[in-house]
């Protein structure tokens, strides 16, 4: 008798676009003390939609990314997230892309 495992789903809420997705489409932002770092696993952190630039400008516009970390963020800071958010999310689009695409060809 075989036993099968079910893999758990987590879903997380995008604080851009307020959807619910599976957090392999989203990015982890998290407060590290005064910061705020992409990627982080651990700490206080808000999840954005990671193939939606709008998702991004809709979190660092107006205040949800601040609200949801709770902490205040700088406009510099804002920009730099702007870049690293953009950079990470074409970076972990691309290897989600390639992990679909194996074993397209073969039969």
């Amino acid at each position: 008798m075989s036993v099968t495992r079910h893999r758990r789903v987590v879903v997380r809420m995008c604080v851009g676009c307020r959807t619910r997705r599976e957090t392999s489409a989203m990015i982890r932002v998290a407060r590290r003390g005064c910061d705020v770092v992409v990627g982080e696993p651990t700490g206080r952190g808000a999840w954005i939609c990671l193939d939606s630039p709008r998702c991004v400008e809709e979190a660092l516009r107006g205040g949800r990314l601040s609200k949801a970390l709770r902490m205040p963020i700088s406009p510099a800071r804002l920009a730099g997230l702007k870049d690293s958010l953009r950079l990470q999310g074409q970076a972990q689009y691309r290897k989600q892309k390639d992990s679909d695409d194996v074993g397209v060809g073969s039969i």
